[in-house]
């Protein structure tokens, strides 16, 4: 029986609530948009589904916009930059998606200064990092929530500390948060003043700060932007959310559709599914399971179905970094264990080809990958990162990436060691 180790590239779709979402899409055949009885039937149902995702993330419901996915709505974030115009300038991490640094060349070229974050060698964007790169003109700033790669928890209360007291009167500087691999997987809101984000991580044992840097005091609300995938959350393909910036412009025109903000007709049954995913999929069925079961995922409560993934994936990591070969990526990851997504592990193999190994993983009926689905059509992880990261020169070529979902037993990572001692062993 094969063994689905890739979800951070893709979740099981949650079959049963996508089907039962399509169908009630399908009696829901008009247009939101229209103005006659059956149009407000649809868009009732689709402001509904909108207003469970922003109670999901405690915001509020007129800033979400429904888009085809996290590439989408990462773009639309950052192409709103060219509204503001002339001597825009950005600060973008090391660490983004693909689709955000495939379009950086293109804003480059249309007069957008681009300051690039680099990481420290625990897999972290430091405050001090972020600071380091700001200037009057900075507009916008762009982190992760979590590295799709290494699964490190970026410190999004302390960055946002920063830039709360850099910008100036009348201005402030916008935060695009990359949310694609923390929604439903990790606690996120995003509603709270900064006090209160950082102590509601705290609450639910998921620290947003690293060793060695003060938890933020401003208090002021985060003046952010967010980007979400519904894949990767079991949600079908094509569905996405962007929290926008209070002062979001779109740059792309159209139809009226979003409030102005996304031409084109709205994907109802996506819009459907991952509403349902969020009141009743796996991941955050898990997140929001305490001692005595399922709560409301508005209730602040430490989740104990969280720490027990979060348990079977520290036992992987010892047991991964005592393999011959094998280096953790980064390197101090045990260390830093509790600053790291439960949900994604990354190991590089000495003298080895992650390619050929991510084959000799599938032939025996074990699915991993060598980075994320986007970047590993341009060649997986760049030996750039994995060297700021302390791989070394040897083991840049090997990099995988283990996924793990709600779904994923001990045993199933067991198998997953004493498979990789026999190719290991071959090797």
């Amino acid at each position: 029986m094969n063994l689905y180790l890739d979800w951070a590239a893709a979740a099981i779709p949650e079959t049963r609530l996508i089907l039962r979402e399509t169908q009630q899409a399908c009696t829901l055949f008009a247009n939101p948009s229209a103005v006659h009885c059956l149009g407000n039937d649809a868009r009732d149902a689709l402001e509904r589904a909108r207003h469970t995702c922003a109670q999901s993330l405690g915001i509020n419901p007129e800033r979400l916009i429904f888009t085809s996915g996290g590439s989408e709505a990462n773009q639309l974030a950052l192409l709103s930059v060219l509204t503001r115009l002339p001597h825009a300038e950005i600060s973008v991490s090391m660490l983004e998606h693909a689709s955000v640094t495939a379009l950086l060349p293109r804003l480059e070229r249309l007069q957008v200064s681009v300051r690039h974050i680099p990481v420290n060698a625990r897999g972290f964007i430091t405050p001090e990092a972020v600071r380091a790169t700001l200037s009057p003109r900075t507009t916008l700033v762009c982190v992760s929530a979590v590295h799709s790669e290494t699964g490190a928890i970026q410190p999004l209360p302390a960055i946002a500390h920063v830039l709360a007291h850099t910008g100036t009167r009348g201005r402030s500087i916008q935060l695009h948060v990359d949310a694609a691999q923390a929604f439903g997987k990790i606690p996120l809101n995003l509603y709270m003043d900064l006090p209160r984000i950082e102590e509601h991580a705290q609450e639910n044992n998921a620290p947003q700060t690293p060793p060695g840097y003060p938890a933020p005091t401003a208090q002021r609300a985060l003046t952010y932007s967010v980007a979400i995938s519904g894949h990767k959350i079991g949600a079908p393909r094509g569905i996405g959310l962007l929290c926008a910036h209070r002062s979001f412009t779109p740059f792309v025109l159209g139809g009226g559709q979003e409030k102005e903000r996304r031409p084109g007709t709205e994907n109802l049954a996506g819009a459907l599914a991952l509403a349902a995913c969020v009141r009743e999929g796996a991941f955050f069925r898990t997140l929001h399971t305490t001692p005595e079961g399922p709560t409301p995922h508005t209730k602040p409560t430490a989740p104990a179905g969280l720490r027990s993934v979060r348990a079977r994936t520290c036992a992987f990591v010892r047991a991964l970094s005592d393999l011959p070969r094998v280096q953790l990526v980064p390197a101090t990851r045990k260390e830093d264990e509790a600053h790291f997504s439960p949900y994604i592990v990354c190991c590089a193999v000495q003298d080895a080809s992650g390619e050929a190994l991510v084959r000799a993983f599938s032939d025996a009926g074990v699915c991993i990958s060598t980075g994320s689905a986007c970047s590993t059509k341009k060649g997986g992880v760049s030996t750039r990162l994995l060297r700021a990261l302390g791989v070394e020169s040897r083991a840049t070529r090997g990099v995988l990436r283990f996924s793990f979902g709600p779904h994923t037993t001990a045993e199933d990572l067991d198998r997953v060691l004493t498979l990789f001692r026999t190719l290991l062993q071959k090797l």
